[in-house]
């Protein structure tokens, strides 16, 4: 296998987790039949800031870009970089058409850049930040040759394209395609699409079609004068066109429901709220509470039990977990892990989907440190029994902060020595009501312009075991925040006491957002105002504005 690592570095630009196109690109990359450096670009926007990305943190000689929607053939990396260093010195960039799934048509397509003159066009903001750069290198004497022949399917394809969208994503693809070739007449052949959707719409009236011709009439009837510059794609989920309704102030109901368990805790770990500030007692959740929510909502059909305590000292967990199994609802299970092995024949049977077990340390010492307890090595042994017994998903999480980043390799390599399969790497929450100008929380967050950060995160996506991180941190910006997070408009949580909660993160339920048994709890005061902030009416409150979770498109 050629090596090209000292050459090239290959960037995956994405802005979701977890999403088909995202999972069918990294393992169209892994396949590759050469070696390269890869670097991950995730969650940065708009676009010519995630470009700008590339050619900041390039150092080799020359880059490709792949997006999270490119399906590369395994020799498409070596032939897209093949064919750059046939070209001679003026070639900026060199690009291979890719076979547009849905469009059943080559489209250009996969890019490789040469470093060293990338370096003097940054990418700026502009409606597309592509053609302004490229307009400025070609006024310089500089060239980009693309090779495409034909709309048909070809040899010259590097891969496949839009091959496992979403409704959202397929709504957002065309509505900006249509709109830039209103801007741009490099783009001619998009004229036709409108068209050709109706048709198809007409003769398969499947959402995709749907959603597909629907972004194309919102570009074509769009105020283009109002698009300066690139879009921030990890917003489009509550573009106005498409989801206002559903994420309105007021939503018809919630789908996801959050059991805080119980108040009762066996450890006092440094960065939880319990620990960190006056929480009103609430005792165990009793089952008449959850039967309330159930007969409430019927739009519930998911249940995280966790909260801010250990949901296995509730002193009938299994009689909740019961009802909810008969009820047909999926449950997981978020726990400290000191008392896994004495319940696992309760876990056993409880009908779990997940556990996910907090470590949030990698010896002894450390978890004493964070959890002031002597449980280190019951914990270990909670998650190696779960594993063994392989009944259900089991996750690790691990609190990760800028004086733990180094922690990080041995405990992937603990991980793997375990056999866990997916780990969970989470920021730091500002769990102690922080506020904006707290020094002392942004000092250990991760943020996305602290390069030491971003490029330990990239050293770490190489390590041998990082195979097994199912999330990585989502980090968190002081200069601005995309309001991302979905869960007053989905998430409903309740605590021992019964009252009300819309945050899945931070904010418990507490007194003031009314109690299940009230008549309007899912549209109260507490989380209008929250959806309010959220959807860009109201100022974000300090702790809104420190959260990862405005940085996460769920």
């Amino acid at each position: 296998m050629v090596d090209y690592q000292k050459e090239l570095t290959v960037f995956l630009v994405s802005v979701d987790d977890d999403t088909p196109n995202l999972r069918h690109c990294r393992a169209a990359l892994a396949k590759q039949d050469c070696k390269f450096i890869i670097k991950s670009i995730h969650n940065v926007a708009p676009m010519d800031r995630a470009f700008q990305e590339m050619i900041n943190r390039c150092e080799t000689p020359y880059f490709i870009q792949v997006d999270m929607d490119m399906i590369l053939y395994p020799d498409g990396i070596k032939r897209l970089f093949d064919g750059m260093k046939e070209q001679d010195d003026t070639a900026v960039i060199y690009c291979l058409p890719l076979w547009d799934v849905h469009l059943q048509r080559t489209i250009l397509g996969c890019k490789c850049y040469r470093a060293d003159i990338m370096k003097r066009y940054p990418y700026r903001d502009s409606f597309s930040c592509e053609m302004d750069q490229v307009n400025r290198m070609k006024e310089d004497g500089f060239k980009t040759v693309s090779v495409w022949s034909s709309f048909k399917r070809d040899s010259e394809c590097v891969g496949d394209h839009g091959a496992h969208y979403t409704p959202l994503s397929v709504f957002v693809r065309y509505k900006r395609l249509i709109e830039k070739s209103r801007m741009y007449p490099w783009i001619e052949w998009v004229g036709v699409l409108p068209k050709e959707f109706k048709e198809r719409y007409e003769s398969d009236k499947s959402d995709l079609n749907f959603y597909a011709l629907a972004g194309a009439m919102a570009g074509l009837t769009s105020n283009i004068d109002d698009c300066e510059g690139e879009m921030d794609y990890r917003k489009v989920w509550r573009l106005p066109e498409f989801e206002r309704i559903d994420n309105s102030l007021y939503p018809k109901g919630p789908s996801e429901f959050i059991l805080y368990a119980t108040d009762k805790c066996n450890m006092k770990c440094k960065w939880c709220r319990r620990t960190l500030v006056d929480m009103e007692p609430t005792g165990d959740v009793g089952l008449n509470h959850i039967k309330a929510a159930l007969d409430k909502f019927p739009s519930l059909k998911v249940c995280c039990i966790a909260g801010f305590g250990e949901p296995l000292m509730h002193h009938n967990l299994w009689g909740l977990t019961d009802y909810l199994k008969s009820e047909g609802i999926f449950m997981g299970l978020i726990t400290n892990g000191t008392l896994v092995e004495k319940n696992m024949a309760n876990l056993r049977k409880a009908g779990l989907g997940y556990i996910s077990v907090s470590l949030n340390a990698i010896d002894a010492e450390g978890h004493k440190e964070v959890t002031k307890t002597n449980t280190f090595n019951n914990v270990v042994s909670g998650i190696k029994a779960l594993v063994k017994e392989s009944f259900t998903d089991v996750f690790v999480s691990f609190v990760t902060s800028k004086s733990n980043l180094k922690d990080i390799p041995k405990l992937l390599d603990l991980c793997g020595e375990w056999g866990v399969e997916k780990l969970d790497l989470l920021n730091l929450l500002p769990h102690a009501d922080n506020k904006l100008d707290d020094e002392s929380f942004w000092s250990e967050v991760l943020q996305e312009e602290d390069k030491d950060v971003t490029d330990a995160l990239d050293e770490l996506a190489a390590h041998p075991q990082a195979f097994r991180v199912r999330n990585w941190p989502i980090l968190v910006s002081r200069k601005n925040n995309p309001r991302l997070c979905r869960s007053p408009f989905i998430s409903f949580g309740i605590n021992g006491l019964g009252f009300a909660g819309g945050c899945r993160r931070v904010f418990p339920p507490a007194r003031e957002h009314g109690h299940i048994t009230g008549g309007n709890v899912w549209n109260s005061a507490f989380l209008f105002d929250l959806r309010a902030q959220l959807l860009g009416d109201r100022p974000l409150s300090d702790t809104c504005s420190m959260c990862f979770g405005n940085w996460k498109l769920q």
